[in-house]
């Protein structure tokens, strides 16, 4: 299995809106990802691979962090470590959530 090693903890949670459930791991800047050795930047896409829809992190520089985040996810996607269609997934179950349709007109699910 893709994804985080089974040594740290997964204290997730879900949240269902439009009949749509978003999967989302808690922030992965919390001291166990860290401990076990993870940055958040290695975290995120390993997270979204494993079927979270969302990343969380706390960071003293959000907008570079997020910025790193990006990055990291669009390599493990250029690198194969993360299946585009997993990542076009969790973008369709997070735009539904929030009742944001790509193709107006149609269902998404």
């Amino acid at each position: 299995m893709i994804g985080l090693p089974p040594n740290v903890p997964r204290y997730g949670w879900s949240l269902t809106m439009s009949l749509m459930t978003v999967h989302v791991l808690d922030s992965l800047s919390a001291a166990a990802i860290a401990d076990a050795g993870y940055s958040v930047e290695r975290a995120a896409p390993l997270a979204i691979a494993a079927g979270d829809d969302m990343v969380l992190f706390n960071a003293t520089n959000p907008t570079t962090t997020a910025h790193s985040v990006i990055a990291s996810i669009s390599a493990a996607v250029a690198g194969g470590r993360l299946p585009r269609s997993r990542l076009d997934e969790a973008v369709v179950h997070v735009l539904t959530a929030k009742g944001i349709s790509l193709c107006p007109g149609m269902r998404l699910h």
